[in-house]
């Protein structure tokens, strides 16, 4: 999933993942922005990229056809690779960042050294995520995040609720509110 997230960067298309158009990585960084709140560049320069794809599917008559949901992650080495991925997000994307930034001599583009890194331009607080779980079995069943994230995943689970969803009201703000 990475390779392919790294593809308009290796390809020297793109400069960074929020750039790279039309990959998960891109769409996950999106989906994770509360509105009214886009105050980093890189958070300004994602959401006229996305307006930009968005007309795009709108001049090719691809707007209204139904996009695929993006597999969760979820940190627990118990849950299927079918259900989630058993892998944190905050990992993933420091996984993509840091893989990135490597330079390869068969390669066109990298993520330029000087660019912070992707935590630091999106205001990801791995540190905080860290605190949250801490405990997760006590606190969590299978997964933790913002309630509408764990409602799409119990919905996917094909159950009405997860351990943990009266937490997730009170520590995570909802990507759609």
């Amino acid at each position: 999933m990475a390779y392919v997230d790294l593809n308009p960067i290796r390809a020297g298309m793109a400069d960074s993942p929020e750039a790279s158009d039309f990959t998960s990585i891109q769409q996950r960084l999106y989906d994770d922005i509360i509105p009214g709140k886009h105050k980093s560049k890189a958070t300004k320069t994602l959401l006229k990229r996305i307006k930009r794809q968005q007309a795009i599917k709108e001049d090719i008559k691809l707007a209204d056809l139904e996009t695929a949901p993006l597999m969760p992650f979820d940190g627990s080495s118990h849950t299927p690779i079918h259900t989630a991925l058993p892998i944190t997000r905050e990992d993933y994307v420091s996984l993509v960042d840091s893989t990135g930034r490597v330079i390869r001599a068969d390669k066109h583009g990298v993520i330029p050294s000087e660019l912070s890194s992707l935590v630091a331009r999106f205001g990801i607080k791995p540190d905080k995520w860290l605190e949250h779980i801490q405990g997760f079995n006590q606190q969590y069943g299978t997964a933790a995040g913002a309630t509408d994230k764990l409602e799409d995943f119990a919905q996917h689970c094909h159950k009405r609720w997860l351990k943990g969803m009266t937490l997730s009201r009170k520590h995570y703000r909802s990507v759609a509110a």
